[in-house]
């Protein structure tokens, strides 16, 4: 089911949570994800991101939509930019270009808007240009 965000207070510190809707209501647990903490599935989503926006195919299928050059494309979205980013930016970047996150036991699969990479595919080329 869906993941829904949850606060629990420890000791006065706040952590964050993604815990199945569905499963919550339940009295038997079945969900076989269940909960996770904002961290694990963070850190995987940046993860399965930078690994896909560094494969020539994307950067082939962005220029030919963009009119970018797939170098430009392959440079902006290097393994660099994602160690220079900020949490700020990453957490932008996730916010402006993920629909959505269906985590299965085995695989995570990630829903991305198209229509929005390239808008900021060509945003990135601007300040890389004024820099």
């Amino acid at each position: 089911g869906p993941m829904m965000a949850y606060t629990v207070t420890r000791k006065g510190r706040k952590y964050l949570y993604y815990q199945c809707s569905r499963d919550r209501k339940r009295t038997t647990h079945t969900c076989p994800i269940r909960q996770l903490s904002s961290a694990t599935i963070e850190d995987a989503v940046l993860e399965r991101l930078n690994a896909i926006f560094r494969t020539p195919e994307l950067a082939a299928t962005l220029s030919g939509m963009s009119g970018m050059p797939v170098a430009t494309l392959m440079r902006m979205l290097s393994e660099a930019f994602w160690k220079e980013a900020t949490a700020v930016e990453k957490s932008r970047i996730v916010e402006l270009l993920v629909a959505g996150i269906t985590l299965f036991e085995d695989r995570m699969d990630i829903e991305i808007r198209t229509e929005r990479l390239i808008s900021a595919m060509k945003e990135l080329e601007h300040e890389t240009a004024e820099n």
